[in-house]
């Protein structure tokens, strides 16, 4: 009896190893199969996508080294023209005339104070003949200064400013009452040119 047994029980165990896996244990190894592979896809895109911005990082620290050089030089360049603006004071002449001629006159040496100065509003004259250039002007009226404040105010200006010019100046003896002699009211016009371009 016990023989029996034994026997049906060992060829039932092989009729289980003998089984192929049903259609539902297929569906589930292709499932497992296909999310592989799109995980090995896409670690392979991102591998991809790493190498060409290592690559790109790679192409512009070589062109910037290229470049150094050339960006060192010109930042020098520009440094020292800025440096020639500021120092000639062209741009502040052309912007904030105010500031420009304040800075001279307020000037320790020269020392007249604000309200001795009125300055009037550019005039802008275009010129054709014999040079084509555009002149522009300021008129500064100062009054209770004396000679030698002047002449500095005027050399103040031309230093400051290579084209600024003083191109007319017309003194006479102040009216203010009890002025020491050698006391001025002056009305100085100064002039920038720059080229005219085209017709």
């Amino acid at each position: 009896m016990a023989k029996k047994e034994k026997k049906k029980k060992q060829e039932k165990d092989k009729d289980k190893a003998g089984k192929l896996p049903s259609g539902q244990e297929i569906d589930a190894v292709k499932g497992f199969i296909v999310v592989m592979f799109l995980l090995i896809l896409g670690l392979g895109a991102v591998i991809i996508y790493t190498m060409g911005d290592v690559r790109k990082y790679e192409d512009g620290v070589a062109r910037a080294r290229k470049l150094a050089p050339t960006i060192v030089k010109t930042s020098l360049e520009v440094q020292e023209y800025l440096k020639l603006i500021k120092d000639t004071g062209e741009t502040v002449l052309m912007n904030f005339p105010e500031r420009f001629f304040g800075r001279i006159y307020t000037n320790p040496e020269i020392g007249v104070p604000k309200d001795q100065v009125l300055l009037r509003d550019m005039k802008e004259v275009k010129i054709r003949r014999p040079y084509k250039y555009m002149e522009m002007s300021w008129d500064i009226d100062i009054s209770s200064l004396t000679r030698k404040q002047a002449a500095l105010f005027l050399h103040g200006v031309e230093t400051d400013s290579p084209k600024a010019k003083a191109i007319e100046l017309s003194m006479r003896r102040s009216k203010k009452k009890g002025a020491p002699e050698d006391t001025w009211d002056g009305r100085f016009v100064v002039g920038y040119r720059t080229a005219l371009t085209g017709r």
